[in-house]
Order: C-alpha cells, then sequence, then structure tokens
C-alpha cells in the first residue's frame, strides 16, 4: 500500500501527539459489542460491533465427506459479501473483489492448525466429516474489516452446535 508523503506526516504527527483522526489516544480502543445465538435456525451465530463496522456471522453445519492428508478432517468454507448499505460508495474496487479477498483472507486465517481444529469435525476417518458453511455478511464498515470479520467467526464457531452423531458400524 502506497501513501503519500503528506498522508505518512499526518500518521507520524499522529502518533508522537497520542492523537488518533477519531478523537481517540494511541492506546485507546473502540468499543466492542459482540452478541451470539441471534439467528435460531443455524448451529451458530454472531453480530460484532468494533466501533462503526458491525458484521454479521452464521454458521450451518452439513454432513459431507471426509477431507485432508490423512481423511480425518472436516471442512470449513466461508462465503462474504459486503451489504448494500456499507458506505463503500467511493470504493474502486467492486463489491465481488471485496467479497473475493475477504473470503480468501479468512480461509488463509482459518485455516491453520491453531486457529481450528479440523480434526474434531471428522465422524468417520475417510468417510463422513462435518462441512460448516460460514456465511459473512459485512453491515457496516469503519474500518478493521478483517478483524471484526474474523471475531465475530471465531464466536460463531465456538458457540456452534452441531447435532451428536454415533456412527455405528
Amino acid at each position: 500500500m502506497h501513501i503519500s508523503s503528506t498522508e505518512a506526516d499526518y500518521v507520524a504527527l499522529g502518533a508522537s501527539s497520542d492523537f488518533r483522526a477519531d478523537g481517540r489516544h494511541a492506546l485507546e480502543f473502540r468499543d466492542v459489542i459482540v452478541e451470539s445465538h441471534l439467528v435460531p435456525s443455524v448451529s451458530g451465530s454472531c453480530r460484532a460491533q468494533v466501533g462503526g463496522t458491525d458484521v454479521l456471522v452464521y454458521v450451518k453445519g452439513e454432513l459431507g465427506p471426509a477431507r485432508g492428508k490423512n481423511g480425518n478432517e472436516g471442512v470449513i468454507t466461508f462465503t462474504a459479501h459486503y451489504a448494500s448499505v456499507t458506505g463503500l460508495d467511493n470504493e474502486i474496487r467492486t463489491s465481488n473483489m471485496l467479497n473475493a479477498e475477504l473470503e480468501e483472507s479468512l480461509n488463509r486465517l482459518f485455516s491453520e492448525k491453531q486457529a481450528a481444529n479440523l480434526e474434531k469435525l471428522c465422524l468417520l476417518k475417510g468417510h463422513v466429516a462435518w462441512t460448516l458453511l460460514v456465511d459473512v455478511t459485512v453491515l457496516k464498515v469503519d474500518g478493521n474489516v478483517l478483524d471484526v470479520a474474523s471475531f465475530a467467526v471465531r464466536n460463531a464457531l465456538l458457540t456452534a452446535l452441531v447435532p451428536h452423531v454415533e456412527v455405528i458400524r
């Protein structure tokens, strides 16, 4: 990302003066609001708001083929979209590009072993596992979209409930 020398000076002056453009001090956080279990017809849901950024996430679980090198992992897939009221009227990139960037970032983030234990989603090695379909809707943008979205996704996944399945051979 390239910024002009004027923008760089503005950022440097703000940092040295303990001042941000929105009036907060350098170490002052934005207000955080988290609500879980908002959508009763899905396995898990979360709405997260940080400052003016607002993201809604819901998780649906369905059975599918086991994946991974050893056939012992489930899958988490992401669909992301920006609502039409996000204030992106001046955005040069199309909403499809923004959606794809957010989906790709979330897929990379949650494919890491430390972020999600995909082995816990496996029901029968080599055969059946849970596939978690995660839908991310950005309702409003005021910065830090990936941070807020990942926070909401993590909360929705942690609070998601899938039916108990017992494999009988």
